[in-house]
């Protein structure tokens, strides 16, 4: 896993270095039900000229809470989650909690406790603890029996704070949610979070 999260961060910085690459996407498609389209293990890497939408809508959203509160929105939420139910596990440089409200049953977010929005910029030590809990917390979801997807936001805005998010997949979205854009998620992410520290 090491290995594996080294090449991540060398393949982001060598494709942010490709002129005209303005937003790199890495992430990971597990299972048939998450979108797997090659049956061998892989992550993928895409850039593109634009902002990716759903990472410009989180940039603003940061930024606005900077504006309003002078900090890191990210890091008031580790701070105000990591002694709730949410809280799923940590290491020395990474914490992993499961949203107050989130779009699919035990998604998790792996954040960094140093306030950094860029990915690449983590030092030697901190590669070691995000591949510590991106194999800890990859193999508790595993045990779910479900494919799942992962990804990574990253940006180079001092009011952002780059992390990962697990979302695993076991349901499909119905008439309901595809016509009303209102998602119904049954599993409280304190249930999610219980499971999940029982299995790291």
């Amino acid at each position: 896993m090491l290995e594996v999260v080294q090449t991540y961060v060398e393949m982001m910085k060598r494709a942010l270095k490709i002129r005209g690459i303005k937003c790199v996407l890495l992430f990971k498609n597990e299972g048939r039900a998450a979108g797997m389209s090659s049956t061998h293990l892989h992550s993928q890497l895409i850039g593109t000229q634009k902002m990716f939408p759903f990472l410009e809508e989180e940039l603003g959203e940061c930024k606005e809470h900077y504006k309003k509160h002078k900090n890191c929105i990210h890091c008031a939420y580790i701070k105000a989650e990591r002694k709730t139910a949410r809280f799923v596990c940590e290491n020395e440089s990474f914490i992993a909690l499961t949203p107050y409200a989130s779009m699919y049953p035990y998604t998790v977010m792996i954040l960094p406790k140093r306030h950094e929005p860029d990915f690449t910029k983590m030092v030697e030590e901190e590669i070691m603890d995000f591949a510590d809990m991106l194999k800890k917390v990859s193999t508790a979801i595993h045990t779910l029996g479900y494919g799942y997807n992962f990804y990574i936001h990253t940006s180079k805005e001092p009011y952002h704070h780059f992390h990962l998010e697990i979302r695993p997949r076991p349901t499909v979205y119905a008439g309901f949610e595809l016509g009303s854009g209102i998602i119904i998620n049954t599993m409280p992410p304190e249930d999610a979070a219980k499971y999940l520290r029982s299995k790291i």
